[in-house]
């Protein structure tokens, strides 16, 4: 991977927000040692659609769908849910809880990865531009921090 260009101001705002639009993949270690892996879309129109996958430690997948609204002002990526998919059931979300928004500090970029401090964990995480066909790993690309400290809602703008 090319080494990430850290935010300038003088980055034009447009080429920010479409730098961010595409298909991403990031994966983590929580702090209860589950691996968290999701695949982020954002599209042009301000939608985005997360897909979470957790495994737990006995072996155990448990998957779900967020779906919300996105948005960047100057180098802060925010998110708004607006629904779940869990075991193939909808929930709206209740914009009024303080867990449906999240705000992130983005640190660097270039076309193929993201780095970026979550505003209320402060956790850092890298995601990298993947294609259509992009599933879910079998084995972890990452390694199991220790101070791992997330367990996942803000892991994905």
């Amino acid at each position: 991977m090319t080494s990430l260009q850290r935010l300038a101001p003088a980055i034009d705002p447009l080429a920010r927000r479409n730098a961010l639009l595409g298909r991403w993949y990031g994966e983590t270690t929580t702090q209860e040692g589950h691996r968290l892996q999701w695949i982020t879309e954002r599209e042009a129109n301000g939608t985005y659609r997360t897909h979470y996958r957790s495994q737990m430690g006995n072996g155990s997948v448990e998957e779900s769908i967020e779906l919300g609204q996105w948005g960047i002002s100057g180098s802060v990526l925010f998110t708004l849910q607006r629904a779940w998919i869990r075991n193939e059931e909808t929930q709206r979300a209740d914009p009024g809880n303080a867990y449906s928004s999240d705000a992130f500090d983005l640190l660097a970029l270039n076309e193929q990865a993201i780095e970026y401090r979550s505003a209320g964990s402060g956790k850092r995480f890298t995601v990298r531009r993947v294609g259509p066909e992009h599933r879910f790993p079998a084995q972890s690309t990452v390694p199991r921090p220790a101070d791992a400290t997330e367990t996942g809602r803000s892991a994905a703008p």
